[in-house]
């Protein structure tokens, strides 16, 4: 769905959580920033996105490594770290299950040298 069509809270809601200062704060940290219960901030996800705040922040974790993968020299492991995944098996596996690739796979190919 287009971004356009968010109401504008929740507009903001999702920029201060794409911050990746964000990334490794626990759930219950980012409903309250929504000012809406568990319940009711699942329920607009799910009709905004289609997706679990869960499974966004997944998404929006995934995409930021992507980048670091594209654009700088940091090590698999490191970018797994700034991207607040707590270990790199984890890392793998849902990188490798979200773009089809392993993170070194990814590198390889859309390395920017």
């Amino acid at each position: 769905k287009s971004k356009s069509n968010y109401p504008e809270w929740f507009s903001k809601f999702i920029k201060t959580i794409s911050n990746p200062d964000y990334f490794s704060k626990p759930l219950t940290d980012l409903r309250k920033e929504s000012g809406y219960s568990s319940s009711a901030l699942n329920n607009y996800f799910k009709l905004y996105t289609g997706k679990t705040l869960i499974s966004y922040m997944i998404e929006l974790k995934i995409n930021y490594a992507c980048s670091l993968l594209r654009s700088t020299n940091f090590t698999v492991l490191e970018i797994a770290m700034m991207a607040s995944f707590n270990n790199l098996s984890n890392f793998n596996m849902t990188f490798k299950k979200i773009t089809g690739k392993t993170p070194s796979e990814y590198k390889k190919k859309y390395h920017l040298s």
